[in-house]
């Protein structure tokens, strides 16, 4: 995420400034609705990535867990 987001948002500004703002004169705004949006997906995407697996585990006898690993 922050990589993505490092990466993403100078280039969405040069972008925005070489095309928009050039020719139409709108200024760039930061994001703010889709950053949001952004890393409520990525936080949501974790916790339902983790839970399967979690509860898999959890329900297994802890021999069945070490011999897994």
């Amino acid at each position: 995420m922050i990589v993505g987001c490092g990466i993403g948002l100078p280039l969405s500004r040069f972008l925005y400034n070489r095309l928009i703002t050039h020719y139409f004169g709108i200024e760039w705004r930061f994001p703010i609705l889709w950053f949001g949006i952004v890393v409520a997906f990525i936080f949501i995407s974790a916790i339902v990535s983790v839970y399967a697996p979690a509860k898999r585990i959890r329900n297994m006898p802890i021999t069945a867990t070490i011999n897994e690993l």
